[in-house]
């Protein structure tokens, strides 16, 4: 009896079983008598390479095709310790879109991201995340997070071949988690790193799990500063500056694209994003300014200089930084709260140590503008600042000078007035300041969903998100997602809500004692 005469599709499906089968074999969840075996771990690595050449063939994918990828997504999830090949696959397939125009998926995004998102690409991100808690500190992996960074490694590695901006990323093993794991989408056959990938999929996601992921940066940027890192290129920040990059920069993600019923979704996900990473990261970056200028090594001042040029644009296009923010409680509390002050005060100490590069007036320029920024939004904020990072009237009146250099502006004008008012201690300006004319650069996603913006812990409630712990310590891990981490009330008082008896006991001894009116 002749073979039957299988077409592309059934064969990608009897390939995807085929693959499965042999990844639960190599796997503790495979029949006992072949657990664990090297020779089921190779087919299923040679069936996946298989199985992802002929999904790519398909290019465009029709309707059932992208169905097919999700069920490519959702087994790579199950089987993740044997899955090298299927995860690289998954990068791959997200470049379908460089082959199609605008939003394949009819508003729900292009093909690739909505295969992605329907074979639960935030869960599996998240899942990957939570199992990354050795990425701080130097320590032996073993069980678990080897294999998971030994995957990942490989899906790195792959994707460095890929295009010129991820060659030059720098390479650091785990640090690749979740913004290595899906490389960015293409537009006209450019890739333009992880960035797009990440907003693309906080875009076109269910807002929940988009939010559970950036609650879960959110402790892993945290964890980083209780440890006290010493690098610019750990995975939470990676993943918290690629997404940043794509809401301020319309040149990485066009928020034109987003369809308006996903404004308003999106917009609470940036909440949560901006109003709970620009205070980590700001500390992060203070925290490190004894560290960059003793060793003013250059890829520690490029990642520190990078970073502080997104927390300010994430700031500026967020309306943080407007004249207007007076009349907004949340945004002019934002100021103090992400630590904006003292952060461009260490931003002046980071000048002095780039005297001898060559980009040094780029970002003395760019120092000067969010000084004078400041000065207009906070100006007594300014001026009574104290303690390593208060604004210094030499350091204001240099960047002043500097600052004239680029043409006419208010900017100098302003610098040389606060440099004035901070010499004479001067606890507030006697005049009005001159207001700094708008940017005439195009939109960014964020300045477009800047009115929808509110408070985080207000964007966690309408999306559905737990709210967040209250001990302000909390790196708790625990669990598959934050969205079902549960929380406890505190006994006393009632008005905070703890994740874990740990977290409830730090805070505690932080200050709440005193704060709590219960017995």
């Amino acid at each position: 009896m002749p073979a039957p005469e299988w077409g592309p599709f059934t064969t990608v499906k009897v390939l995807l079983r085929a693959w499965t089968a042999a990844a639960a074999a190599a796997t503790a969840r495979g029949p006992t008598c072949l657990r664990g075996s090297e020779e089921n771990a190779m087919v299923a690595d040679v069936v996946m390479r298989s199985l992802v050449d002929c999904i790519l063939s398909r290019r465009p994918w029709p309707g059932r095709w992208t169905d097919l990828a999700a069920d490519v997504w959702r087994q790579a999830s199950l089987f993740w310790e044997v899955a090298a090949t299927a995860v690289a696959g998954l990068a791959q397939m997200l470049d379908i879109d460089a082959h199609v125009g605008g939003s394949g998926g009819g508003g729900g995004g292009p093909p690739g991201v909505v295969a992605a998102l329907a074979g639960g690409a935030l869960p599996f991100l998240e899942w990957l995340l939570r199992r990354t808690v050795s990425e701080v500190v130097n320590v032996p992996k073993v069980g678990h997070a080897a294999v998971a960074e030994r995957l990942l490694r490989d899906l790195e590695q792959l994707l460095q071949r890929a295009g010129p901006e991820i060659a030059k990323a720098p390479k650091v093993g785990h640090a690749a988690v979740a913004e290595r794991l899906l490389r960015d989408l293409t537009r006209d056959g450019e890739a333009l790193g992880p960035a797009r990938t990440l907003m693309s999929l906080l875009a076109y996601g269910d807002g929940l799990q988009a939010a559970a992921f950036v609650a879960l940066v959110t402790k892993h940027l945290r964890r980083a500063l209780r440890l006290g890192a010493r690098t610019f290129r750990g995975i939470a920040l990676r993943l918290a500056t690629s997404v940043l990059d794509a809401a301020v920069n319309p040149a990485v993600f066009n928020g034109a694209g987003v369809p308006a019923q996903r404004a308003e979704t999106l917009g609470l996900v940036l909440s949560v994003a901006v109003g709970e990473w620009l205070p980590m990261l700001s500390s992060l970056l203070q925290q490190n300014v004894v560290m960059f200028a003793a060793l003013a090594s250059l890829h520690i001042q490029v990642g520190w200089s990078s970073c502080f040029r997104k927390v300010m644009d994430s700031a500026a296009c967020a309306g943080v930084l407007s004249s207007s923010c007076s009349d907004d409680g949340w945004r002019r509390d934002a100021i103090t709260q992400a630590g904006l002050v003292p952060l461009v005060g260490a931003a002046m100490q980071v000048l002095r140590v780039l005297e001898r590069r060559p980009s040094r007036g780029e970002d003395e320029r760019f120092v000067a503008d969010s000084a004078a920024r400041l000065a207009c939004t906070a100006p007594d904020e300014v001026l009574r600042a104290h303690g390593d990072f208060a604004w210094r009237p030499e350091a204001v009146r240099v960047l002043a000078q500097t600052s004239e250099s680029f043409g006419p502006r208010a900017g100098p004008i302003i610098l040389c007035l606060l440099a004035a008012h901070l010499e004479a201690g001067s606890p507030a300006f006697e005049s009005t300041l001159p207001q700094l004319q708008p940017s005439t650069k195009p939109a960014s996603l964020l300045q477009t969903l800047s009115p929808l913006l509110v408070p985080p812990a207000e964007a966690r409630r309408r999306l559905g998100l737990p709210p967040a712990c209250a001990s302000p310590a909390c790196v708790n891990l625990a669990g598959e997602s934050e969205v079902v981490l549960k929380r406890q009330k505190c006994g006393g008082c009632g008005r905070v809500e703890y994740c874990c008896k740990e977290c409830q006991w730090e805070d505690w001894k932080a200050g709440h004692k005193a704060a709590c009116g219960g017995p």
